[in-house]
Parts: C-alpha cells; sequence; structure tokens
C-alpha cells in the first residue's frame, strides 16, 4: 500500500480525544464472490454508545501469501489468515462494527502506531466481545 492509498484510506485520529477505526464488513449474504468490501468509521473510546467487537487473531509469520480486499475502495492486502477470518465474519448476517490491529491502525503511520498499540489493552477491554479467530 502506498503512502498516497495509506493517506485515502485513513481519517486522521483526533489526538484530544481517544479514537479508533472500526471496521464494517459488508455482508456476503452467500454471495460466491471472494471479495470482501470493508469501511473504515471513527469512534471514540471514552463515549458510551461506542459499541463493537474486537478480533484477536495470528498476524502469521513473514512470507504467509496475502490476499486483497476493499477498503474506504481502495485495493488493501492482508495476510490470508486475516482474510479468512474476514470472508467468516462477512458470511454472518450482522457481526456489527469490529476493531482489528492490522487494519483499524494506520501501519504506515509510526506515531500513530505507536499511540494506538498503547492503548490495545483498554481498546479489547471495551470491546462487547472479543473474537478469537484460530483459523
Amino acid at each position: 500500500m502506498s503512502e498516497l492509498t495509506s493517506t485515502l484510506i485513513y481519517l486522521p485520529l483526533d489526538p484530544v480525544k481517544s479514537q479508533i477505526r472500526l471496521i464494517h464488513i459488508q455482508p456476503r449474504f452467500g454471495s460466491d464472490s471472494d471479495t470482501i468490501v470493508c469501511s473504515l468509521q471513527l469512534a471514540d473510546l471514552d463515549v458510551e454508545t461506542c459499541v463493537y467487537n474486537a478480533l484477536s487473531y495470528e498476524w502469521g509469520v513473514e512470507g504467509n501469501s496475502f490476499c486483497s480486499i476493499i477498503l474506504n475502495g481502495e485495493e488493501t492486502p492482508v495476510r490470508e489468515n486475516l482474510w479468512r477470518a474476514l470472508r467468516t465474519l462477512g458470511d454472518e448476517r450482522s457481526t456489527g462494527p469490529i476493531w482489528i490491529d492490522a487494519l483499524c491502525i494506520n501501519q504506515k503511520d509510526d506515531v500513530e502506531r505507536s499511540s494506538q498499540v498503547s492503548q490495545m489493552g483498554r481498546i479489547y477491554q471495551r470491546a462487547s466481545c472479543v473474537i478469537a479467530w484460530l483459523g
């Protein structure tokens, strides 16, 4: 993912608020298509109406194969293990917003990544449900 693409996908987080990004997976409803379409929205952890699930999964080892998803209209590579989790979650009727570290944190922005990683304990704690994806 290029810097330009990264800028298009990730709206900046407000440093004054405890903001995170949440993923919405477009339901597949039994579609035969392997295309996974997701969108990101900003959410504030300090607001009680911030309701979401979180996904915990193994990133995999360097060299694992990648698959593509559509994230905010842009083709985005993800590791195959995450792609499989997204596909399964997309088959569900309603997953609601979900926090996934690899996608909700702009991995190209070192400052943001550091800030968000320091909040991960709180992010998982505030989640309505933590989904453990074992593959």
